[in-house]
């Protein structure tokens, strides 16, 4: 991998920051939260294949809430890939009385050690100027800044299921950046269909893994070209395989994950008979919620509050260092218009940036599109799954005004200011204590 942590510098902040997911360094808390989740139905899932079965026992304390009832069996519509590569092992040792919060503080603390090692990685190889302590810093701000704090102390399907996704695709990322060896390019193929199969709309990050990779596969000759694009897409195509075996089990159609038979929320049922799963209906209050509302303000502290049934409120308000993505895509559209010998972006500046945004789009496409933008949420928990593409857009920003005077200090606050929402976010919505 060539990279040097010295002294372990890239191990210390994941591990600070673990303290909070598992609530011992959240004030007027200071206990580990390390009990079961009756609705993480992974773990009935992994339960269920070391006995044989694709059904699941509804536990009790869910009321079988969101689970498919088919033929008087129960079944998940979410794929099965957590169950598989991080319940599987822990059933099979603890059984169904897992830690779900530890667990899922555990995968949302190495997620953070991920990204801050992907920053690296990506910065070297596109000659992005930022040094240790601004990965410190942006690492802070993802791990603390977004909804992936108060999410990574959660145990539940929802929640874990996008955690464990954002390991997959971190470490696909990470993979893809290393020197292409076979090995190198089938692990991050591997790690990417992990992702897939944990969100599926998560396919859409296979342009921008192909395009970070690309740069080192056109030197080689075509066939090896061909080689290595099989070599990252076998995991993928076998996955799919499985998947479209798992689904005919169940409901004897390989196309159909059963959305038809979920048990879901009453508030749900009239949209669906209406317009469905997935609606342009839908398109307009999933843009409002996620990308232009604001939290309800408060005149106590800390200034704003949280509706037991609120369906969260915009991103871009949760984590205000995002705001900065607005002058970094006018600033893209103004470096392609002046003369070629002015422009600063490179060439693979503008391939990057460019797969970068056709994911993200294609990402967020069928979350505006869904049937709810979330439930009873702190901010825009599906945002989770493309700000990772937003964050790497944001890193050729530094490019721009990384001399700037202003920008290290703009950046700092707007990094805390993150960190404040979402710190006293996450300690309304866990309900930890009076204020």
């Amino acid at each position: 991998m060539n990279i040097k942590l010295k002294k372990g510098k890239y191990f210390l902040l994941p591990i600070v920051i673990w303290f909070f997911y598992i609530g011992l360094a959240m004030h007027n808390y200071g206990k580990m939260r390390i009990g079961p989740e009756p609705q993480n139905y992974f773990r009935n899932l992994a339960h269920s294949f070391l006995e044989g079965r694709l059904d699941i026992d509804c536990p009790k304390k869910s009321a079988c809430y969101d689970i498919l009832i088919y033929k008087e069996k129960n079944y998940l519509y979410w794929p099965p890939a957590p169950a598989v590569i991080f319940y599987l092992p822990i059933v099979a040792v603890m059984g169904e009385e897992t830690p779900d919060k530890l667990i899922s503080s555990l995968i949302g603390a190495f997620n953070v050690l991920f990204f801050s090692i992907l920053i690296l990685l990506f910065a070297r190889r596109f000659s992005i100027p930022i040094n240790f302590p601004g990965i410190a810093l942006l690492t802070l701000f993802w791990g603390m800044g977004t909804v992936h704090f108060y999410m990574s102390m959660m145990g539940s399907v929802w929640l874990i299921a996008q955690i464990c996704a954002q390991t997959f695709l971190l470490l696909s990322f990470v993979f893809a950046l290393m020197r292409p060896s076979a090995w190198q390019v089938f692990c991050s193929g591997l790690f990417f269909g992990l992702a897939c199969y944990t969100r599926n709309h998560l396919i859409f990050c296979a342009i921008p893994l192909i395009a970070v990779q690309w740069p080192m596969w056109k030197i080689e000759k075509r066939l090896i070209q061909f080689k290595t694009l099989v070599t990252f897409g076998i995991p993928f195509v076998a996955m799919s395989l499985a998947n479209l075996w798992y689904n005919h089990a169940r409901f004897g159609e390989y196309f159909n994950n059963g959305m038809e038979y979920q048990n879901m929320s009453p508030y749900l049922i009239d949209a669906f008979k209406e317009y469905g799963f997935f609606n342009t209906h839908y398109f307009s209050n999933n843009i409002w919620v996620q990308v232009l509302s604001p939290p309800p303000l408060s005149s106590s502290f800390p200034f704003f509050k949280l509706s037991k049934h609120s369906q969260g409120f915009s991103f871009f308000w949760a984590s205000p260092l995002f705001m900065l993505l607005i002058p970094a895509f006018l600033y893209g559209i103004k470096d392609l218009l002046v003369e070629k010998s002015k422009r600063l972006f490179s060439a693979t500046d503008r391939l990057i940036t460019s797969a970068m945004l056709i994911a993200l789009l294609g990402i967020a496409t069928p979350i505006m599109l869904n049937i709810a933008p979330g439930w009873r949420q702190f901010a825009s928990r599906y945002s989770l799954d493309y700000q990772l593409m937003m964050i790497l857009i944001g890193l050729f920003l530094i490019k721009v005004w990384g001399d700037k005077k202003w920008f290290i200090p703009l950046c700092v606050i707007l990094v805390f200011l993150s960190i404040y929402i979402n710190y006293f976010g996450a300690y309304l919505y866990l309900n930890l204590g009076e204020l």
